[in-house]
């Protein structure tokens, strides 16, 4: 159908066929976008950015993680609690992002969250048992065996 075709659907039709509202089996959540490349980067190297940003976060949670429940200084013996806390500064984080439309994830439907609550369910409790062996591990064989939890994760995505 072309432009002007599309132009005399209603918009219980427009909404009908858009990809976000009627998911198929197989079909995922739409991803977590940036609107374009910032000016004078290429694709590619905006990618390769965006991968250092986020190793870079993700170590230095692990590492603050590991100082906050280890029996240092902090002893924070509350791993449930640090997991809520870090939950919702992602979620505040992500709605401010969103409003002042630097990321956009499109809305998500009833029927696209049945189709990866396992993944995400199983994901959650990663983090939720993750945490309190942090405490007992090193960081390198805490980064090893949640690692290997990928093995377990991704043969879920084609249920």
């Amino acid at each position: 159908m072309t432009n002007a075709g599309s132009q005399h659907l209603s918009s219980a039709e427009r909404a009908h066929s858009s990809p976000l509202s009627a998911p198929q089996k197989h079909d995922t959540v739409s991803p977590v976008t940036s609107s374009s490349s910032p000016p004078g980067m290429s694709a590619s190297m905006h990618g390769l950015v965006v991968a250092v940003v986020y190793g870079c976060i993700s170590f230095g949670a692990v590492i603050v993680n590991k100082a906050l429940l280890s029996r240092g200084s902090f002893n924070f013996d509350a791993p449930n609690v640090l997991l809520l806390l870090q939950s919702i500064f992602t979620l505040a984080l992500m709605s401010a992002m969103r409003r002042a439309r630097l990321i956009d994830y499109g809305s998500i439907t009833i029927q696209q969250s049945k189709n990866v609550f396992w993944i995400a369910f199983l994901n959650f409790a990663t983090v939720a048992l993750g945490l309190p062996a942090l405490a007992h591990l090193t960081v390198p064989m805490y980064t090893v065996l949640k690692r290997l939890n990928t093995l377990f994760l991704v043969p879920l995505e084609w249920y």
